[in-house]
């Protein structure tokens, strides 16, 4: 017996009703229990109860996004078997360590009803119910009829999430939505969508494992130009492209294009908080990845995280993920990301350089969209599909135990890629990204295989001073003059000591004074004939990269030195900070050799790496060096480390300010049961002074009762 306590009816009362305070759940160990009542002259049934961990904010977040179906059962559980498809649905999530879920909770079907919405407020074969309850309320001695009161499976799956700790966050409109909306393909208008945005929150809102709504993973302007704007625009974007002048009917006419995301998100906001009463929800909306009309800084602004959406419903543009990390992040917002990784396999070897890549370059959560199986053959022996669950349940569980690590440091880059605002409102599709678009993923890819990771600078986020702490600034593509927050900025890094580049698509009227050549042209990916839903663009993207690497070594190791160096330029690193220490990542992206016409007898070309150990020269005098997944110190001969990356195609290497001689745990001696007992670990140095960077440590916290739990 935990507790005990009485209630007291009211004379002619049908029910009475008592609360669990939130106290006493907190304190008890995840498990099942009974509440059992008594009363004089009743018989009494005991009401079981599944007490989970609860909810608690993860600073790292592993996802599961239903892009294309739910995640969870959602169409077929009825009356009789919810409660049990349920309980399957969360054992198998959890297994597959997956903390996150994003689903289309607010489509009503493709003509607003039904559907994922309309599966909210309904179960299957509720009306087979309607003997047993007359019934039972004819009986004055039968229990209770309300106990067939059952609610949707959706409701209950929110509840089953909330007892272990999931979030779900749900998307307002259908797969490609459109602006102003109404359009194809989500056809209901403001007042329909409102409606049921409204409807989903108040269903939604009082179970804690709702985050909040994701406004659209897609949505494309379709909004007309009228003629005469339509010719004023042209004649605009012709002027800027072929004699470099600028003109503020190309900003006026982008900015309200871009604006209309901006709008909705603040429409959809005030909906959502009026109908969530005291619940505080979190928005997210996606650009989403290459649209031309959109604008991180403006696009992304009204919400509180940032969705990478990148949909290409097969093949993806290759090195997409971890781009949109840098290009669509926006300081002081969570961005996560969930690829379509569904070509993988069955042995890792795409989805783990895939996500630990955008792991890399800091984002605070990924997944996969769809299931973790998205092409099963069980009837081909040769298929090994179904070994994705299994990878995707190994990567979660180090993503579990070092996300939160993760999550503790910020990058540490040295190279800056300008993102001009005038050169993105100049922006028009060529093939399935804008040319300009294209030629700024070329420069990014192009510093990651020449082992110098760039980020990217927007002039909203800029100001003199911000961009001193780069070695080396390119500009890429510059047709007209900067914006004044970008130009003040360069000069003021010049004066600081940085070196600007510009590449052989700028306009050199415009840059010459600010820097020199990079001596290479960022314009070979905008040619590629079919820059997505094609195999083949991996092994072309790879060499697009690699030769602009010459160049950017000759340019750049003067004045600023490789994150690390290695012979291979298909193994990915980047540098992240904390405190005093500094961590490498290594991701192996090596392409094999075969080419299509052999490789493809047995698999495709992003699903095949080769394993391999590489030999990684580390930057200055490392006193300290630890393979963190290996969890030893690594072996550190004339600066270089071995990377092996033949089964985990993934590394971290610590480099450390000191050796850490000890660990130091310090807590109470004893807790009573129920309460709270703060405690503290610290890794020390041979002096006995702390270690001054992020340790990941596994710390075991133990009680010992009838058993031990751990």
């Amino acid at each position: 017996m935990l507790a005990t306590g009485k209630a007291t009816a009211e004379a002619g009362a049908k029910t009475t009703q008592f609360a669990l305070p939130e106290s006493f759940t907190a304190a008890l160990i995840p498990g099942t229990y009974a509440i059992t009542v008594s009363a004089p002259g009743l018989t009494c049934v005991p009401q079981t109860i599944v007490i989970g961990r609860g909810m608690g904010d993860s600073p790292f977040l592993t996802i599961a996004c239903g892009d294309y179906g739910a995640t969870y059962p959602w169409g077929g559980p009825n009356v009789w078997d919810a409660p049990d498809v349920v309980a399957r649905h969360l054992d198998r999530v959890q297994k597959l360590g997956v903390n996150f879920l994003v689903d289309r909770l607010g489509v009503g079907g493709r003509l607003g009803v039904g559907g994922q919405l309309g599966a909210m407020f309904s179960i299957g074969r509720r009306e087979q119910l309607d003997g047993i309850r007359k019934r039972l309320t004819d009986d004055p001695l039968a229990v209770a009829p309300e106990k067939l009161d059952a609610v949707s499976q959706t409701l209950q799956t929110m509840s089953a999430c909330s007892a272990a700790g999931l979030q779900e966050m749900g998307i307002l409109p259908y797969m490609d939505a459109s602006l102003p909306l109404g359009n194809p393909y989500d056809t209901r208008k403001r007042e329909q969508m409102l409606a049921d945005l409204e409807k989903g929150t108040k269903a939604l809102a009082p179970y804690q494992s709702f985050h909040g709504w994701v406004w659209a993973s897609n949505w494309w302007v379709v909004a007309r130009r009228t003629p005469e704007e339509d010719a004023a625009y042209k004649d605009a974007l012709k002027n800027a492209n072929e004699n470099g002048t600028w003109s503020t009917v190309l900003e006026q006419q982008t900015n309200s294009r871009w604006q209309l995301a901006v709008d909705a998100s603040e429409m959809f906001r005030k909906q959502m908080d009026a109908a969530a009463g005291d619940r505080k929800l979190t928005t997210a909306t996606a650009c989403p990845y290459r649209a031309v009309e959109s604008y991180p800084p403006q696009t992304l602004s009204k919400v509180d995280e940032v969705d990478l959406q990148g949909q290409f419903e097969q093949i993806a543009v290759p090195c997409f993920p971890m781009h949109s990390v840098d290009f669509y992040r926006r300081p002081g917002k969570f961005g996560w990301g969930h690829p379509e990784v569904w070509n993988d396999s069955g042995t890792g070897d795409m989805i783990l350089p895939t996500l630990f890549a955008m792991v890399m370059r800091g984002c605070n959560g990924m997944g996969y969209s769809g299931n973790p199986v998205n092409w099963p053959q069980p009837e081909d022996p040769r298929s090994n599909e179904c070994g994705m669950q299994s990878v995707y349940r190994a990567f979660n569980t180090v993503l579990t135990q070092y996300g939160p690590w993760f999550a503790t440091m910020r990058n540490n880059d040295r190279v800056v890629i300008l993102a001009s605002r005038r050169m993105l409102q100049m922006d028009t599709w060529k093939h399935v990204t804008g040319l300009h678009f294209a030629r700024l993923l070329e420069a990014y890819i192009a510093c990651m295989h020449a082992h110098h990771p760039a980020t990217f600078a927007f002039p909203e986020d800029t100001k003199p001073g911000d961009l001193n702490r780069y070695k080396a600034i390119l500009i890429v593509d510059q047709k007209v003059e900067l914006e004044p927050e970008l130009l003040a900025a360069v000069q003021a890094a010049k004066a600081a000591g940085s070196r600007i580049f510009y590449d052989a698509t700028c306009r050199e009227q415009w840059v010459k004074d600010l820097g020199s050549p990079l001596g290479t042209p960022f314009d070979k990916l905008e040619e590629d004939p079919s820059q997505a839903g094609d195999d083949a663009a991996y092994w072309r993207f790879r060499d697009y990269a690699l030769s602009h690497v010459d160049a950017l070594h000759k340019s750049l190791d003067p004045a600023v030195p490789q994150v690390a160096e290695c012979d291979n330029p298909e193994i990915l690193m980047s540098e992240r900070v904390a405190g005093e220490g500094r961590y490498l990542f290594v991701v192996n992206n090596t392409n094999t050799t075969f080419g299509p016409g052999q490789l493809w007898r047995v698999n495709l070309g992003m699903a095949s790496k080769v394993p391999l150990v590489a030999s990684i020269k580390l930057n200055g005098n490392p006193k300290a060096v630890c393979d963190v997944f290996a969890g030893k110190k690594a072996d550190v001969k004339d600066g270089v480390v071995q990377a092996d990356l033949r089964s985990m195609p993934f590394r971290v290497f610590a480099i450390l300010p000191a050796e850490i001689a000890m660990v130091a745990l310090r807590g109470p001696r004893a807790v009573d049961a129920g309460q709270s007992g703060a405690w503290t670990s610290t890794a020390t140095d041979p002096q006995g002074r702390p270690v001054a960077a992020a340790v990941p440590m596994r710390v075991t916290l133990a009680s010992q009762g009838p058993a031990w739990r751990r």
